[in-house]
């Protein structure tokens, strides 16, 4: 992911790099697109000793309501993570490698 690349980038197209770089570094992630499942996190990411939940917005996105309760909720189960635009997603990415090495 190149958050220097001036494309602008779509909340699919976000998602797609995103869970492409997340197999890039060995781990696992699943898009969560569930049908009755409005609100859900976009991504859940397993590495081997860490888990999150991401959702990714364009550099104008916005969460919405529902959005916001969810991940209220789900913050009981496991870190979630709203990152905006390339640049965001970088960081979460950098993160979880971060916590990764951390744990265990």
């Amino acid at each position: 992911m190149d958050p220097a690349h001036t494309v602008r980038w779509t909340e699919a197209r976000l998602q797609q790099e995103f869970v492409a770089e997340c197999e890039r570094r060995g781990w696992r992630a699943y898009l969560l697109a569930m049908r009755g499942r409005r609100g859900w996190p976009d991504v859940a990411i397993y590495t081997r000793t860490y888990h999150a939940l991401v959702e990714l917005k364009t550099n104008v996105g916005v969460v919405s309501k529902l959005q916001a309760i969810i991940i209220r909720e789900l913050n009981g189960f496991a870190p979630v993570f709203v990152a905006y635009g390339v640049k965001g997603a970088a960081e979460i990415l950098d993160h979880i490698a971060e916590q990764e090495g951390f744990s265990g």
